[in-house]
C-alpha cells in the first residue's frame, strides 16, 4: 500500500485477532515517530477491545494509557487526571489534526512493554532486543517473550 492508503488501520484487525491468543503481536514500523503515533492512535481502538498496547523507542519503552499525562518540562511527577485527558481528546477531535499525545504514553520497562498484547516498534528495536536477549546470562534478564506474530 502507498503512503496514506490506510496501512495503520488495516493492520488493526489482524493484530487484534492474533493478540487474542495471548502470545503477543509485534507491529513493525519504519521509524520511531510512527511507532509512537500508531501506539497512541490505534491504542484507543485496542483499549476499547480490551488489549494493552506498548511502543519501543531507542533507550526506552512506553505503554499506552489514556489517563496518563506526561510531566511538563521542569515540573515534577506526572499526573493522571481523566478530565484533562478528555479535554485533550476533544481538542484533537475539534482541530481534526493528529499530533502525538505524549501524555498518553506512560514510561515502562522494556520487559513490561513486551508483555503488552500489541507492541509497536522499529525493526532495529526488535532486532537489537533479540540480540541482547541472546547475550543474557540468565533467563530473567531477557525482555522479549516468545515470538508469535509480527506485522511489517
Amino acid at each position: 500500500m502507498m503512503t496514506g492508503e490506510g496501512k495503520t488501520l488495516a493492520a488493526v484487525a489482524p493484530a487484534y485477532l492474533n493478540a487474542l491468543t495471548g502470545k503477543g503481536v509485534h507491529v513493525v514500523t519504519v521509524n520511531e515517530y510512527l511507532a509512537r503515533r500508531d501506539a497512541v492512535w490505534m491504542g484507543q481502538i485496542y483499549r476499547a477491545l480490551g488489549m494493552t498496547v506498548a511502543c519501543l523507542v531507542p533507550n526506552g519503552a512506553f505503554l499506552y494509557d489514556p489517563l496518563y499525562k506526561a510531566p511538563e518540562e521542569g515540573s515534577g511527577a506526572a499526573t493522571q487526571n481523566p478530565q484533562e485527558s478528555k479535554l485533550l481528546d476533544k481538542e484533537r477531535d475539534t482541530t481534526g489534526s493528529f499530533l502525538i499525545q505524549q501524555e498518553f504514553l506512560r514510561p515502562a520497562s522494556r520487559g513490561e512493554a513486551y508483555r503488552a498484547d500489541i507492541v509497536y516498534g522499529t525493526n532495529h528495536e526488535f532486532g537489537f532486543d533479540y540480540l541482547r536477549d541472546n547475550l543474557a546470562y540468565r533467563l530473567e534478564d531477557q525482555v522479549q517473550r516468545e515470538r508469535h506474530f509480527a506485522i511489517n
